[in-house]
């Protein structure tokens, strides 16, 4: 039999659905910038292709410099630095150079008549234009400049002004990154991203360096679209996203051959087979073969179990109910984080709106905000039915949208914990110095978290050396971790111990952990029993300010420093010089 020749023209015809992004990196390459930036800029750069390549993701970056003096492009004074091509481990290679010859790039143009981005804003867009035969593709342009007021005349801005303006039909963003520490963006960039509508005048905010990395690397993914009913006859959709998040997603797992890695398909067939029984020693009936009908599953509501089918289960998600978000009530605003079954997610309008829905839902978020009142709705997806608390952010503009939890999700620890709450018994003597001591450590306590401020250092060090094979290095780079305190955090310890003794009164402290310590170990062993027993008529504190620790054993001397948790290695004079610094005595 013949066989037919593949059709090349297929591969055209087959929808992608996974969402791609394109970059270009648009950097004034003046003499500032040229000096002081231009490095930040690459390594910025360098950190975003490596997040891209270790995800494996299909995306276009590229490097484009403006305000030179050679070029290799159409323009005049426009070169492209990184060609714009998909990332791979050799974008990280060519990055890498880059920064290791950063004085050899090029010289600057200092004749300051070439400041205008409109040439290298026009081959950019040429760039990015070029590739819309590819679908679900998000295009952005970032400019980096520390010149917030470029010499132009007023012709060439209005040339800029209608250059940007086609960026909302191509679906390209504008985002101006600037460096100067007196940097004006209401001077001239400004108006430029408002116009390309990458913001809006009430959304408008100045971008970083660290947060533009920060939402590329994680950016915030819509989860689905739902419209928000505020009365009959006012609808406006929204769209529920997740905020950004420093874990990344796992990547699929397949099944491999063990001897040649080869990769396998898994495939589950529920089929009928006879076999024979050992202790009948006879045959046993074929078992018939499982019908999808049949299967049951069983959930929990107040305390029984109901069964129900596949098709059941399907319309009991969302109660067979159209998806909307309906308002029950206001109340004051009162975040609990203890409360929440789930991670917040933002909630906002979709980018389809008209202006007259987004003016009314960012009036709506400000009236919110300044009553210092959250929404209670009745979230309907097609997921699930919840019930969540709006709390507005102005700043943001949009809901972070919180699940509440149903009567039997809530655990109740008074009974547990009503001893550790409050002792009426022992009271702290309150004075002027107290009560500060307490705020300062409740501040303290007070710590708001941020995926920005810690890594993963297990899965740093195995991506460190994972780059390391692969860009070919010899050497693999030190991570530090950032989980750790810092070096001088035990001595602050210290010091607030020593307060703590001080202000409640508790000059046994250290003598009545050390019994606790010893007591744990549950030794039969007389002398330490003894030396418990001794120790426990000594102030240690007195003894050191009296420079009497020298009367004391050894093994006293030792008892101590275990049940505080400090070194008990060295000679007699060491272990006396422990005891003195433990209570900051000189």
């Amino acid at each position: 039999m013949w066989q037919e020749e593949p059709d090349e023209t297929l591969d055209d015809d087959i929808i992608d659905y996974i969402v791609h992004e394109h970059i270009i990196f648009l950097i004034d390459y003046e003499k500032r910038m040229q000096t002081k930036y231009l490095s930040k800029c690459l390594e910025t750069y360098q950190k975003i292709a490596k997040k891209k390549c270790s995800s494996n993701k299909q995306d276009h970056m590229g490097i484009i410099l403006y305000n030179t003096k050679k070029s290799n492009t159409d323009g005049e004074h426009v070169m492209t630095l990184q060609k714009f091509d998909l990332v791979t481990v050799d974008t990280l290679k060519n990055v890498k150079i880059l920064l290791q010859n950063i004085d050899s790039i090029g010289e600057p143009d200092d004749s300051g008549k070439n400041s205008s981005p409109l040439e290298a804003l026009t081959y950019a867009l040429q760039i990015l234009n070029s590739s819309k035969k590819e679908k679900n593709v998000h295009r952005k342009i970032i400019l980096c400049t520390c010149n917030d007021n470029p010499v132009i005349d007023t012709p060439e801005r209005h040339r800029i002004e209608n250059l940007v303006s086609t960026f909302k039909d191509n679906k390209i963003k504008l985002m101006v990154v600037g460096f100067q520490n007196s940097w004006k963006d209401e001077i001239f960039y400004k108006d430029l991203q408002i116009i390309s509508k990458t913001f809006t005048e009430d959304s408008y905010r100045r971008i970083c360096l660290d947060d533009l990395e920060y939402s590329i690397s994680y950016a915030t993914k819509s989860v689905c679209k739902v419209p928000w009913k505020f009365s009959p006859k006012i609808t406006i959709e929204v769209s529920i996203k997740v905020i950004n998040s420093s874990v990344m997603a796992s990547l699929p797992k397949i099944n491999v051959l063990k001897k040649t890695n080869e990769p396998v398909d898994v495939k589950h067939i529920i089929a009928s087979n006879s076999y024979e029984d050992i202790q009948s020693h006879g045959t046993v009936k074929e078992k018939d073969a499982f019908d999808r009908k049949e299967i049951i599953y069983s959930k929990k509501f107040g305390g029984s179990e109901i069964d129900f089918t596949a098709n059941e289960m399907k319309k009991f998600k969302n109660c067979n109910l159209e998806p909307v978000i309906e308002i029950l009530g206001f109340s004051p605003v009162m975040c609990d984080p203890i409360m929440h079954r789930a991670p917040a997610h933002f909630l906002s309008y979709t980018s389809d709106c008209n202006e007259e829905s987004r003016d009314f839902f960012s009036i709506f978020v400000s009236r919110c905000a300044s009553k210092k009142v959250m929404a209670t709705c009745k979230v309907i997806t097609k997921a699930n039915v919840s019930f969540c608390n709006m709390i507005p952010s102005e700043e943001d503009g949009g809901f972070y949208m919180y699940r509440l939890p149903f009567k039997d999700e809530v655990r109740f620890l008074d009974t547990i914990l009503q001893d550790f709450i409050y002792n009426s018994d022992e009271k702290c003597d309150l004075d002027e110095t107290t009560i500060p001591f307490f705020m300062e450590l409740m501040k303290m306590s007070k710590f708001e978290y941020s995926p920005k401020l810690f890594s993963n250092p297990k899965f740093d060090k195995c991506v460190a050396h994972i780059e390391a094979l692969a860009l070919e290095d010899r050497e693999i780079p030190v991570i530090k971790d950032t989980t750790l305190p810092k070096n001088s955090f035990s001595s602050e310890v210290v010091e607030i111990e020593r307060k703590l003794i001080k202000q409640l009164n508790l000059k046994d402290i250290a003598t009545y952990q050390m019994a606790q310590q010893l007591k744990r170990k549950r030794t039969s062993n007389k002398d330490d029993s003894d030396v418990l027993e001794k120790i426990k008529r000594y102030d240690f504190q007195s003894l050191a300010e009296n420079d009497k620790l020298g009367n004391l054993t050894v093994p006293e001397l030792k008892a101590f420093l275990a049940g505080v948790r400090q070194s008990t290695s060295g000679t007699k004079p060491k272990l006396i010089s422990n005891i003195k610094a433990y209570y900051g005595i000189s």
